[in-house]
């Protein structure tokens, strides 16, 4: 993700009203409708009516990044920390993978 649009979300999200309890709502909301998105897209038993697709399913995982980075935002980590800590996420996870 290039950093003019790092700097547009980081805008918005100063802009957005929502409370960290509400965003964090949110996000589950936006979680929830990702899943179903997964389930119609796969035809799972019951979830075929809404007829949804691969393209409703990557909307729905940016709308949950999108309120998740708002939520980072919100409790003031800068786009340095940001970094450092996905850098350091992504070591842990290559590590785990190489065991």
């Amino acid at each position: 993700m290039n950093n003019e649009l790092l700097k547009q979300i980081k805008e918005t999200s100063k802009n957005e009203p929502k409370t960290l309890e509400q965003l964090f709502v949110k996000w589950m909301e936006e979680l929830g409708e990702a899943s179903q998105a997964l389930l119609s897209h796969q035809k799972v038993s019951g979830n075929q009516y809404k007829n949804l697709e691969l393209e409703n399913l990557k909307e729905e995982l940016i709308d949950t990044l999108l309120v998740n980075l708002d939520i980072i935002y919100k409790i003031g980590m800068s786009d340095s920390e940001i970094e450092n800590m996905i850098q350091k996420k992504i070591n842990k996870w290559i590590q785990k993978q190489n065991k």
